[in-house]
């Protein structure tokens, strides 16, 4: 674990409001899709996954409304999926924004009931893989745009997720470790204005703490970190 920094909270540095002043030839079309003309913005992270009131300094990036619709399901499902297995019910939820969706989307809820399985007094949980799988990529796509300014419209090499809890001791140590950057971010977007006020690492950012926390890492590979709810922990890798 790296040490604490100053203006630090325990998950990392503290989200402020950063504009986007890397090249703006980059904000030209839907960082999801590449194809349509943005129309519309979309929030990294997306709202679903904060707590109300949301962060004053929530970044968006450029989208298209296809693509901005076509992922609400998926992350809507993930969302109450991380929810559920933090409490082990889908019926004792705890965060309003979730207990809202399940109450009026009995269809997710029986569909969250049926994964949750119990083997031998262990709780067991069949997740829709590629629906992480998903969510992940649309998450880590918004920050390589905002973050790095270098939108990825390709499939990635990697992606990996597992609950916190499941990982080892040495595991955890590796990947709340934040990797180092080799290659310095664009100049103007957010991670080169993080870069001058913490030289010499990557760093993770709180967006909302206890609900959503990344950090992003560019040289030979572009890695995105993220952990939502404390709970999910993933990783995105091109």
């Amino acid at each position: 674990m790296s040490k604490r920094r100053s203006g630090q909270d325990l998950n990392g540095v503290i989200l402020r409001r950063t504009p986007n002043y890397g090249d703006v030839r980059q904000q030209g079309w839907c960082v999801f899709c590449g194809v349509h003309q943005p129309d519309s913005r979309d929030h990294v992270p997306s709202r679903v996954f904060l707590d109300d009131p949301l962060p004053e300094a929530l970044s968006t990036v450029p989208a298209c409304r296809e693509c901005n619709v076509s992922f609400s399901e998926d992350e809507e499902y993930v969302a109450c999926l991380i929810e559920c297995a933090a409490v082990g019910s889908v019926q004792s939820i705890n965060r309003d924004k979730i207990r809202r969706i399940l109450q009026h989307s009995p269809a997710l809820s029986r569909r969250l009931e049926m994964a949750f399985h119990d083997q031998n007094g262990q709780l067991i949980i069949d997740a829709e893989a590629k629906r992480v799988n998903r969510v992940l990529v649309k998450l880590a796509q918004g920050h390589t745009a905002f973050d790095l300014n270098e939108p990825r419209l390709d499939e990635p090499s990697g992606v990996y997720w597992a609950p916190l809890s499941s990982l080892t001791s040495e595991v955890r140590q590796h990947f709340e470790t934040p990797p180092e950057s080799s290659i310095m971010p664009e100049v103007g977007s957010r991670a080169s204005l993080v870069v001058e006020q913490f030289p010499g690492a990557s760093i993770w950012i709180s967006v909302q703490q206890g609900r959503y926390r990344y950090v992003t890492s560019v040289g030979d590979q572009i890695v995105i970190r993220i952990v939502i709810g404390e709970y999910l922990a993933g990783e995105v890798i091109w």
